[in-house]
């Protein structure tokens, strides 16, 4: 299969680690659902703008996860250890 025909979910999408991961995919001619909790945010914006799809997500909401994995090929997972802790992020 090739690239343009797989998508990958990007959870922390805007961040710095999920930011660069996205814009590689999309680079490499991937489609990128990219997850993040502040869809309206400029840095949503920016990726969306670059090609991804956007969508409103949040770890801790179970639904919105099983609803972003929904199709997916992949997934690449960035939790934020600074804000949850690192319990949260091993869970």
């Amino acid at each position: 299969m090739s690239p343009e025909k797989k998508t990958v979910l990007v959870t922390g999408a805007t961040g710095q680690q999920g930011g660069a991961v996205a814009d590689g995919l999309l680079a490499h001619g991937f489609r990128v659902k990219a997850m993040t909790r502040h869809p309206e945010g400029e840095k949503a914006k920016a990726l969306k703008e670059r090609g991804a799809e956007i969508i409103k997500g949040d770890l801790d909401d179970a639904l919105s996860l099983e609803q972003a994995l929904s199709g997916m090929w992949g997934v690449f997972a960035v939790q934020n250890s600074w804000e949850a802790g690192v319990e949260k992020e091993e869970v």
